[in-house]
């Protein structure tokens, strides 16, 4: 993701996933974490209106932290 799209906007790793947010590009990627072998996997795709990820996030903040947004 990151050799095509680059660095993302957002980013949020826990134990089970990681998010990276793509704002400007209406995009939501979900990853598994690391394997032993250091393999991830594509877990889901999200598209969006870009520019709304935070107006999404702190208007119902059980869907998306709105801590990514401060």
């Amino acid at each position: 993701m990151q050799r095509a799209y680059g660095v993302p906007e957002y980013a949020a790793s826990y134990s089970w996933d990681t998010f990276w947010i793509y704002d400007s590009r209406g995009l939501l990627v979900r990853t598994s974490r690391p394997g032993p072998a250091g393999d991830e996997t594509l877990m889901s795709i999200t598209v969006f209106a870009p520019s709304a990820f935070c107006e999404i996030a702190l208007s119902d903040p059980r869907k998306i932290s709105p801590r990514l947004c401060l």
